[in-house]
């Protein structure tokens, strides 16, 4: 049980890197993977709050 919850914060606290990168760079120049993962990262966890 310890190993899982340890994962989930990592995973998260992976997210919340992605997305924080993503909002940092211009979107004239962000890459594509990376707009694209940070928005499906929002919509994932947007969608998971009201639950």
């Amino acid at each position: 049980m310890f190993f899982y919850m340890i994962s989930g914060v990592v995973l998260i606290s992976w997210d919340i890197r992605i997305v924080m990168v993503s909002h940092q760079i211009p979107d004239p120049i962000e890459p594509a993977f990376l707009k694209n993962k940070s928005d499906a990262i929002i919509e994932d966890y947007t969608n998971a709050a009201p639950q």
